[in-house]
C-alpha cells in the first residue's frame, strides 16, 4: 500500500497545527514585549529624553493589545465549515487510497476541498476584529474607503 498521500494529509495537519501555535505566541509576544519596554522605562533616569517617546509608544501599544484582546473574535461558523470540508477531502482521499487504480484521477476534486478547508481554518480561527457577518474587518479596507 502507498503511505505517501496518508503522509502528505499528516503533514498538511502538522502545518495546521504549527499556523495556530505561531498565531498564538504572537498575543503572547506582544505582552512580553509591552512589559520589556516598561521595565526599560523605569531603569530610564527622570531626565532622560527618551522617557516622553517611549512612554507614548508603550501607551498605543497597550491600547491596541487592550482592544485586540477585547474585540477579537472567531468565527466559529467558518471554523466548522473548514472541518467539515477537511474531513470531506480527508474521506474521499483515504477512499482514493483504498480504491487504488483509476480512482487516483478523484484527487483533482479532493484537493480542493482539502485547500479550500485549510484556508478557511486559517482565516476563521484567528481572532480578529469581525463584522456581524463573520467576516474579518481590515484597517487598510477602512482606510482606503474613507479617502475615496
Amino acid at each position: 500500500m502507498n503511505y505517501q498521500p496518508a503522509a502528505a494529509a499528516v503533514v498538511a495537519a502538522c502545518g495546521l497545527i504549527g499556523l495556530y501555535t505561531q498565531n498564538r505566541r504572537t498575543t503572547h509576544h506582544a505582552a512580553e514585549e509591552i512589559k520589556r519596554e516598561l521595565e526599560i522605562f523605569q531603569a530610564l533616569p527622570e531626565d532622560s529624553s527618551l522617557r516622553a517617546p517611549l512612554q507614548e509608544r508603550i501607551e498605543e501599544s497597550l491600547g491596541r493589545y487592550m482592544t485586540s484582546k477585547k474585540q477579537g473574535r472567531r468565527d466559529w461558523f467558518g471554523v466548522s465549515l473548514a472541518l467539515f470540508l477537511l474531513m470531506s477531502a480527508g474521506a474521499a482521499i483515504a477512499m482514493i487510497v483504498r480504491s487504488g487504480g483509476w480512482w487516483w484521477i478523484s484527487l483533482v476534486i479532493a484537493f480542493p476541498f482539502a485547500l479550500l478547508g485549510v484556508g478557511g481554518f486559517v482565516e476563521s480561527i484567528v481572532k480578529a476584529e469581525r463584522d456581524p457577518a463573520g467576516h474579518r474587518v481590515r484597517a487598510d479596507n477602512e482606510t482606503a474607503k474613507g479617502e475615496g
